[in-house]
């Protein structure tokens, strides 16, 4: 059985940092196995780089975890916060994903075309969503997340959306659940009503439970149980 090729992004913080420490270590064991490359989200030649360096060297991925490095240092209502607040957390949760996708389908040596793998897939993953971009789940609570909440809806979209544009892929947002990350702690602190703090001390996982956990959902996804569906990060689903 040929080995999965995996392409991670964002690995600076949080899930991503954890998911790339155990890469690392790989690395170290696996000479030449594993690639650690300097990359802006929203650059979008950079992106373009990384495809023909992908295709030059290992011809295609099996596995995107397109991964954002979330932005989530501001609580406000709707009426309370500035638009910009809007565009920043945007770009930084949403629109920096697009260029994952985007770079590696304008080559079809990399992706598109490698319909012939044994398990193409796609996945945005960490900051990938969140329980609080559902539209029904957790919107009535008092979680005073309304630009973290609207982006993460739009990249719910967005991946359900790959999930319908591409039969030969398996796409879904994947929650990774409420982790013990520096951006958790921050909203903790901010959160001067304490509900946040109530939720953490109910589900928080560490960063490396969360980490192992992905990965096994990861491993054995398929179209049809997990394609198009908002995944939690104990396997269960996570109402739209």
């Amino acid at each position: 059985m040929s080995p999965i090729k995996v392409y991670l992004t964002s690995a600076i913080r949080g899930i991503g940092l954890g998911l790339a420490t155990a890469l690392q270590e790989l690395s170290a064991k696996f000479p030449g196995k594993v690639e650690i490359l300097r990359l802006v989200s929203a650059d979008v030649q950079r992106h373009k780089d990384v495809a023909n360096l992908i295709q030059d060297k290992h011809g295609y991925v099996d596995v995107v975890i397109a991964n954002t490095v979330g932005l989530y240092d501001q609580l406000s209502t709707i009426i309370a916060v500035p638009s910009a607040r809007f565009q920043s957390t945007y770009s930084a949760d949403t629109l920096k994903s697009t260029p994952q996708g985007s770079s590696f389908s304008s080559k079809p040596s990399s992706l598109s075309s490698k319909r012939a793998s044994r398990r193409p897939s796609l996945f945005p993953s960490r900051s990938i969503t969140s329980g609080g971009g559902s539209l029904t789940a957790y919107i009535d609570q008092s979680y005073e997340i309304v630009a973290y909440g609207a982006s993460k809806a739009t990249l719910n979209y967005i991946t359900r959306r790959i999930h319908f544009e591409n039969e030969w892929l398996v796409a879904f947002p994947l929650s990774p659940g409420v982790v013990k990350t520096d951006m958790t702690y921050q909203a903790r602190e901010m959160d001067k009503k304490g509900e946040m703090a109530k939720l953490q001390d109910q589900v928080f996982i560490s960063v490396e439970d969360a980490s192992v956990m992905l990965v096994n959902i990861i491993d054995i996804a398929t179209r049809e149980k997990e394609g198009g569906e908002l995944v939690n990060v104990d396997g269960g689903r996570i109402p739209w």
